[in-house]
């Protein structure tokens, strides 16, 4: 982690051509013990000059929203962009992209993401 924080001041020095910013984690990332590990890791490489935080993908509103509340506790003030993954085919659901991110929540079958398909 201290090598991100380098990483944020360095890019900070020479902020005409740099636009920092750092993985957001609304549930605790793999390489942490917690999820406020992982907020305390957030908050120094924002003090150490971040721009702006994208999320890690998720499913549900709610998470988002007790990411942002979350992050307002500890300080970080820089603005939060949810990250989007639409979901095409069945095949999306499946898929071990996910890794240690979200839970698929148990509605979002392939029934459900074929009911909901639009053509473009």
């Amino acid at each position: 982690m201290k090598l991100t924080e380098e990483r944020c001041k360095f890019t900070q020095s020479n902020d005409q051509y740099f636009v920092v910013y750092m993985l957001g984690y609304p549930m605790a990332s793999s390489d942490v013990q917690s999820y406020e590990e992982d907020l305390k890791h957030l908050k120094a490489q924002v003090d150490a000059g971040a721009d702006l935080i994208i999320t890690q993908m998720f499913f549900e509103v709610k998470t988002f929203i007790k990411f942002v509340e979350d992050c307002q506790r500890y300080g970080i003030n820089v603005p939060i962009i949810p990250a989007i993954f639409p979901i095409q085919v069945c095949n999306d659901i499946n898929t071990p992209k996910w890794g240690s991110g979200p839970g698929i929540p148990p509605l979002m079958t392939c029934s459900t993401v074929n009911n909901f398909k639009i053509s473009v």
